[in-house]
């Protein structure tokens, strides 16, 4: 988790990275989101993902989160 000191800057940088910005063409294969994550300190915030659009039927599911080593 970053905190970002200007995300009206980075933020579009961020989702032409992603090709979700609105230029970007649909459908796209990330859309940016808030969700509530939980810190190591126990504290619960809302941050901005990047969650894949795509279909997951059918398929496993990393729950390590390490993708590489699946």
């Amino acid at each position: 988790v970053y905190k970002l000191h200007n995300p009206d800057l980075t933020y579009p940088e961020l989702d032409r990275y992603e090709g979700c910005g609105p230029d970007d063409p649909r459908p796209r294969e990330y859309e940016r989101s808030v969700v509530a994550v939980l810190l190591d300190s126990d504290k619960w915030i809302d941050a901005c993902v990047y969650v894949y659009a795509g279909d997951v039927t059918g398929k496993q599911r990393i729950e390590s989160g390490e993708f590489r080593a699946a």
